[in-house]
């Protein structure tokens, strides 16, 4: 989000104004009336895309409540969920293909925020094409849609999480607050992670992540900054999202909770990137593991939800495998945990305190190779390793 810039800042301050309005009309009408402007400003096509699959998510869900199970509906929720995907594919994916790469830059444009958006209406289809939805205003769905302090990364809000709220303040200690969460958001992302981390990673491999390695400290410097460049800036523009919302009236899920003390792979996944977790363990994880209802239905289904978390990131092999590696560790650590009920633990003999720390280390340091993967690929990950005992 162009947090600096004075168009944004002039949004942010009206909306912080209308907070003090008494009719929720208005309130809604200045925070839909906000939202356009920043999407015009920022990116006037993405507001059409935008727009364009709010509208559907809206009108869907309608249709498919008038027809009763069977094939017709399960055809129809099938294409409505491919209408759906269809911007984020087409511009994340499709123009990505070989044949399609030698075009324009132009013709590449991806719409501002487009997973985001995609996920979010997305589940609000799902949800609502449920027999005994609950009515949604057009007006309150088209804020939803639009809400510009979590267009550019989220969290993915789900709608039952802000469907309670009408943009009014409780007390005055929400300004504060709101506040408190853009500067810390800001010393994240610029201080932290673009100027400190950036440096020592880019130190470390230099190119881009396809240079020599000077030295072993190097590659161990590298192997754990690039877990904190990624959590600081992201949960930087998360805490300016929530921060921006807080002052437009409006509480937003958390999207991180010490997700480096983790003390395994399911549970950092609990902690790391909620929303983006519970869409998935909501939306793809339960429907493959209760088809099967078994063990290795949820093994399955674990693989099919971590490798298109990773190809959800973008249109790149690194991600596939990122998603792949998750999901080894995740199945890894089930077959453990079922081994260990059934047979004992080792390390039982062991204080708790001790065997907590050495799971939040062995899981920290899974963690850190995770990363490095996912910011400079296999070569880089392969330079990095070799690096940290001296082959570099």
């Amino acid at each position: 989000m162009p947090l600096f810039d004075p168009v944004v800042i002039g949004l942010v301050l009206v909306c912080l104004l209308a907070t003090r309005v008494p009719s929720q009309r208005l309130r809604l009408g200045v925070l839909i009336a906000a939202s356009c402007g920043f999407w015009l400003y920022v990116d006037a096509r993405g507001l059409l895309v935008c727009a364009a699959i709010g509208v559907f998510a809206y009108i869907a869900p309608a249709l498919l409540r008038r027809l009763p199970n069977g094939l017709s509906r399960a055809s129809l929720l099938a294409l409505c969920i491919v209408t759906i995907l269809m911007p984020m594919l087409w511009s994340r994916y499709i123009l990505e293909l070989p044949w399609l790469t030698s075009t324009s830059s132009a013709v590449r444009w991806v719409p501002l925020g487009i997973s985001y958006t995609t996920f979010r209406l997305l589940s609000h289809m799902l949800d609502h094409a449920r027999p005994r939805a609950v009515y949604v205003s057009p007006a309150r769905h088209g804020l939803y849609a639009l809400f510009f302090p979590i267009a550019v990364s989220g969290p993915i809000e789900r709608w039952d999480s802000f469907a309670g709220q009408d943009g009014s303040w409780s007390g005055a200690g929400n300004v504060g607050l709101g506040l408190h969460r853009i500067i810390t958001g800001v010393f994240k992302k610029v201080v932290i992670a673009d100027t400190c981390l950036y440096h020592l990673t880019w130190l470390a491999l230099p190119g881009g992540g396809h240079g020599a390695i000077g030295s072993p400290v190097l590659a161990w410097i590298a192997f754990f900054a690039y877990a904190w460049k990624v959590y600081m800036d992201f949960s930087g523009y998360t805490d300016i999202a929530i921060g921006v919302a807080r002052l437009c009236g409006y509480r937003i899920t958390e999207n991180f909770d010490r997700p480096f003390l983790a003390t395994n792979p399911a549970d950092f996944w609990r902690r790391w990137h909620i929303t983006l977790s519970q869409w998935i363990q909501g939306y793809l994880f339960m429907p493959v593991a209760k088809r099967w209802r078994t063990k290795l239905g949820m093994h399955i289904g674990v693989w099919v939800s971590m490798v298109l978390c990773g190809a959800w990131h973008g249109p790149s092999l690194q991600f596939v495998l990122w998603g792949a590696y998750w999901a080894a560790g995740i199945s890894a650590w089930h077959l453990w945990s079922d081994w260990r009920r059934k047979r004992g633990s080792p390390l039982e003999v062991l204080p708790r305190v001790f065997t907590r720390a050495l799971s939040v280390c062995c899981t920290y340091v899974y963690t850190s190779l995770s990363f490095v993967l996912f910011c400079v690929g296999p070569q880089g990950t392969v330079a990095v390793l070799k690096g940290m005992v001296g082959l570099g």
